[in-house]
């Protein structure tokens, strides 16, 4: 209760006791003092006692409790963090000194609410103001400080990898471009650069290599001083060498960064001119490990490293950007070609087309011709017989006559004309009299079968046609037709002099005399060998293609067929999870070949009480990884099974001779492979509860887990047993090889895995890893789920991480509940 109580009511509880005692004590003076001399002398005392004791009180309330107390609400609002208090002790002495140091430390407070306001509001610049020097020296400003300069180094590290970030995303857009051009691509690209990391100029060079004989570096796009710049310029790369620094980093395949370049040094080894930089930056563009092309950058200042990832991380998405543009061009390009030839056997049937139809104009007139011409003789015959008989219309009729007559001969001189015509063009015209002997032909005839017009006129036309369509009916049905007067059009294969065969489109024209009865036969053609070949071409190598794909087709499917039956051998050697658990309490395994047969196999054997297990990487994948694999069981079955060696480290050793003895490697140049992760698992004879777990790693390690069943997993609950850094053959020279075996002990119910490194390094489209960390997650996570549980989920995160990406290399994942 005491403790309870203020100040003010302590003193006054002191006072009160005090003024009891003293009553008591003038009470006892009067009782035992008291006389009628002195009696008035001791009736003072108690007004005198009663002035001391209200001056003592007053003294007290204001040169202690009304200070104690002002410092006592004081403090209590500095607690509760009100530093806008004010505390007036000048006149308090001690006490006093006591609310300066308060003082000061509110107005250190204020300071540091202040200072930490803006840090918080993203100000790392701001100073504190210090009121005291021996406060400033104190921790927490110190703290303060050094909080800030943190703060400060790790928002600049965000800022640069929110640089990093965004700059990837800004050119993702820029690659992401389908129809454009090298150039187009090249102009974007560089400008984007040159302007991201703010350097003076930039310059893009593409491989040429279209030429063999000229290959060379070209600059597609050149960026300088806030503009494009159009310049011309070639990198010469010739017999393994490159000219100048851009030539050196394309041969070398290494990134060149220059600082402090001397005045008029950029010109000499730039491909960029005469900028006057102080920091040059060569970045070649490489995928695949094929190079395509160079970046350069040249700046004013040097470049920072984090400038530096950037256009490294971007050179390789902006080389696979290249690589498709130039797809595409070669693509399109075919595309043309392909159409120009389309385009070029349409017009040259159109033109064909062109000229049947102006040939059949041109018959129609000679016909239409000849029809004026039968009836102007009708019509001058008929004047004839009315001459005789109106002899005095004589001089009308023979001027009507006459003009008749002139008329006719500008018809005829028109026909002749035609005729001529044709005979001087590039249109082939023979005629032939009803039985089919060649009477007369143009030139162009006479050049298209290369005879003479003299060797033309002792033949028949049967002497031109192949020698199987002599006895043709469809010949004979020709001729037939035309001596009734029907004209015959089509395509017409003929024999040259040469005995080559030329085809013609043409038109056969029986002429007709006054009686309409057919008496000659005009032929008028057109030479469409080259058209009919450029079809036939394309017709045998449509064939061909097609025959082709059928048997690749064919070929696929056998060879599918035969890998698939592989498969089936494949997994006829792996140990079945039944098997497994008869030695263990439970086992869950997660396998993935890359292609149908895999080069990753998991083994196991029980012996003695003793289980071996192991996972194997054997090189490559596919059918080659597959036949490693049965190699490799083979050899395990051999050393553990048949030779009973149970330590580890030696079944590695003798499992390593083996392979090398099996594929020759002293004497051959087979460098083939594998990584093995091997363990043997026993009870402990002086613990029933503890299992021994003995392991030996060739560049595999192994992965534990003990049993937590009061908290829940962490990645750092799994602990790891490293393997040696060598592999199982492989092409290190030494025959023998030793291994390093360890042992530990371990609980029952506790976990162990194994796996290939295929799961940790399979990619995904951004070619981000899997990662050892992120199989720990998911395995912490989630390993008291059911082992169907368990491996459905761990295939489901592995695809989702796949998404898009194609599987590199094949996954095995052995998990062992003990």
């Amino acid at each position: 209760m005491w403790q309870n109580l203020t100040i003010r009511n302590k003193v006054l509880a002191f006072i009160s006791v005090v003024s009891g005692i003293t009553l008591l004590c003038l009470i006892t003076l009067f009782y035992f003092f008291a006389t009628p001399q002195n009696f008035h002398y001791l009736l003072l005392l108690p007004f005198i006692a009663a002035v001391v004791m209200f001056s003592f009180w007053i003294a007290l309330l204001r040169g202690i409790i009304e200070p104690v107390e002002a410092l006592h609400e004081y403090a209590l609002a500095l607690s509760q963090g009100d530093t806008n208090q004010t505390l007036d002790m000048t006149d308090a002495g001690e006490l006093g000194g006591i609310g300066e140091a308060l003082t000061q430390v509110s107005n250190s407070l204020k300071q540091a609410r202040l200072f930490t306001q803006n840090i918080g509001d993203g100000n790392y610049e701001v100073e504190i103001e210090q009121v005291d020097e021996r406060i400033a020296r104190g921790t927490l400003f110190s703290a303060l400080v050094g909080m800030r300069e943190q703060l400060k180094s790790i928002a600049t590290e965000e800022k640069k990898r929110n640089w990093l970030t965004q700059g990837m995303a800004e050119f993702a857009e820029v690659l992401r471009s389908d129809d454009t051009t090298l150039k187009e691509l090249g102009s974007n690209i560089i400008k984007g650069l040159v302007d991201y990391v703010e350097a003076g100029q930039g310059g893009l060079f593409i491989l040429n290599n279209d030429n063999p004989k000229n290959i060379h570096l070209e600059l597609v796009a050149c960026y300088a001083y806030d503009e494009l710049q159009y310049t011309q310029k070639r990198i010469i790369l010739q017999n393994n060498f490159g000219e100048g620094l851009v030539g050196q980093a394309f041969l070398e395949k290494e990134l060149i960064h220059l600082t402090d370049i001397p005045e008029g040094y950029l010109n000499v080894v730039s491909g960029l001119g005469n900028a006057p930089a102080k920091s040059v930056l060569i970045v070649p563009l490489e995928l695949n490990n094929k190079v395509e092309g160079v970046i350069e950058l040249a700046s004013f200042r040097e470049f920072e490293q984090y400038e530096i990832e950037l256009v490294k991380r971007l050179a390789e998405n902006i080389t696979s950007a290249i690589l498709t543009i130039k797809s595409n061009d070669n693509t399109k390009k075919l595309l043309r070609e392909s159409q120009e030839l389309t385009r070029q056997i349409q017009a040259r049937e159109e033109e064909i087309k062109r000229n049947y139809e102006e040939l059949k104009t041109t018959q129609e007139l000679v016909e239409k011709n000849n029809k004026l011409i039968e009836a102007q003789k009708k019509e001058i015959e008929k004047a004839l017989e009315e001459q005789n008989e109106k002899n005095r219309l004589l001089s009308e009729q023979d001027e009507m006559m006459r003009k008749n007559v002139e008329q006719l001969i500008a018809t005829q001189i028109e026909l002749d004309g035609q005729l001529n015509a044709i005979d001087t063009s590039s249109i082939c015209k023979i005629e032939f009299d009803l039985q089919g002997k060649i009477t007369t032909a143009n030139k162009a005839y006479c050049d298209l079968l290369g005879y003479t017009l003299k060797e033309l006129k002792a033949m028949h036309h049967s002497a031109l046609l192949p020698m199987n369509e002599v006895d043709d009916i469809t010949v004979e049905e020709l001729w037939q037709n035309l001596q009734q007067g029907n004209a015959q059009a089509g395509e017409f294969k003929r024999i040259n002099k040469k005995r080559e065969e030329v085809w013609l489109n043409a038109v056969y024209s029986p002429v007709l005399d006054q009686n309409g009865k057919p008496y000659k036969v005009i032929k008028l053609a057109f030479d469409i060998t080259e058209a009919k070949k450029l079809l036939a071409e394309t017709q045998i190598k449509s064939q061909i293609i097609q025959q082709r794909a059928k048997e690749l087709e064919g070929k696929n499917q056998l060879i599918t067929s035969s890998i698939q039956y592989a498969q089936n051998i494949q997994r006829a050697i792996l140990p079945s999870e039944d098997a497994i658990r008869k030695a263990v309490q439970d086992v869950f395994v997660v396998y993935l070949p890359k292609d149908i047969v895999s080069g990753d196999f998991y083994w196991f054997t029980h012996i003695d009480n003793k289980g071996f297990i192991a996972v194997v990487d054997c090189t490559g994948h596919g059918v080659p990884g597959a036949f490693m694999s049965i190699i490799g069981n083979t050899i395990l079955n051999e050393i553990i099974n048949v030779q009973h060696i149970y330590e580890p480290a030696k079944v590695l050793e003798l499992l390593h001779t083996g392979v090398r003895t099996r594929l020759r490697q002293a004497e051959a140049t087979n460098n083939d492979g594998m990584d093995v992760s091997l363990c043997r698992i026993e009870s402990n004879p002086e613990n029933e509860q503890e299992m021994l777990v003995t392991f030996a790693g060739a560049k595999r390690p192994l992965y534990f887990l003990g049993r937590q069943e009061e908290r829940t997993y962490t990645t750092q609950d799994i602990g790891e047993l490293k393997g040696d850094r060598k592999s199982i053959g492989g092409w290190q020279s030494e025959a023998y090889r030793t291994f390093t075996q360890q042992t530990i002990t371990l609980q029952k119910n506790d976990y162990i895995f194994l796996t290939t490194d295929g799961l940790a390094d399979a990619p995904n489209m951004n070619r981000k890893k899997f990662g050892v960390e992120r199989m720990k997650e998911l395995l912490v996570k989630n390993i008291k789920l059911s082992r169907d549980e368990l491996r459905t989920t761990m295939l489901y995160n592995i695809a989702q991480h796949q998404r898009g990406t194609d599987q590199r290399d094949d996954i095995t994942l052995l998990a062992v509940k003990l």
